[in-house]
């Protein structure tokens, strides 16, 4: 059997919590270990995370954000493979771990499937791009991914980056030749409402900067991301005017 550490971080959600810890615990799967990073929350999930049964190791402190949280994670983890499961996310099925862990013979450093995102009309399938379209952005949700542990051993995930520092750490794994292999399996289901969807325009800019910090930026991506910016300033701005 595969040994998989699962990682939820949160901060100040202990509902969107209690529903992933559900999820995680409804796993047929067993031969995993589960890990709460709370950010010092004061909604009562330090008491929670005390009494439960199902996670392992947890912390509950201030941190310097989702990435920095995601390392404290990291740093605990002793799977073989580790999965980020965010509060709010939930897994979209009782037996999933069960097939995903078929698909890690160990051979792949990063295997990764479907991702389906909560939204007011129903849940929609997050559409994964071809591999090499890395290069201007996600091309998986990273909720659908697992990677293997010692692929963080190096380095993790960049505190320069508030949204996208889950880009950088798979742009420079592919940079650096790191194997990908997808599976069609749909593994997650993702909250709408994460930080890169809510905000586009900043995430798109982090996005910039990686690339062209990545040396990979060429002419045609450039106006890419020009014609992106628009769409996400625009994306921003009407989200905005919608909440008022």
């Amino acid at each position: 059997m595969v040994k998989l550490s699962i990682v939820t971080i949160s901060y100040n959600c202990i509902n969107d919590l209690k529903s992933t810890m559900d999820s995680v615990k409804s796993q047929s799967y067993s031969d995993y270990e589960y890990i709460v990073i709370d950010g010092g929350s004061s909604d009562g999930t330090n008491e929670l995370l005390i009494k439960s049964s199902i996670v392992d190791k947890y912390i509950s402190e201030p941190d310097g954000g989702i990435y920095d949280a995601m390392n404290k994670g990291v740093e605990l983890a002793e799977g073989e493979y580790i999965l980020f499961l965010n509060a709010g996310d939930t897994f979209c099925s009782k037996c999933i771990l069960n097939e995903a862990v078929r698909f890690l013979s160990g051979d792949e450093d990063i295997i990764y499937g479907n991702a389906l995102r909560d939204t007011p009309e129903g849940f929609v399938k997050f559409k994964n791009s071809k591999l090499s379209d890395i290069t201007f952005g996600m091309v998986f949700c990273h909720q659908a991914v697992f990677t293997k542990a010692e692929l963080f051993k190096n380095k993790a995930y960049s505190l320069d980056y508030k949204i996208a520092g889950d880009y950088e750490f798979y742009l420079r794994g592919y940079l650096l030749g790191a194997t990908f292999k997808y599976v069609d399996l749909d593994i997650a289901v993702i909250d709408n409402e994460g930080v890169s969807n809510t905000r586009k325009f900043r995430s798109t800019i982090e996005r910039y900067r990686i690339v062209k910090k990545a040396k990979v930026l060429t002419w045609r991506l450039y106006f890419k991301f020009s014609y992106y910016l628009f769409r996400a300033l625009l994306s921003d701005f009407l989200r905005k005017v919608k909440v008022l």
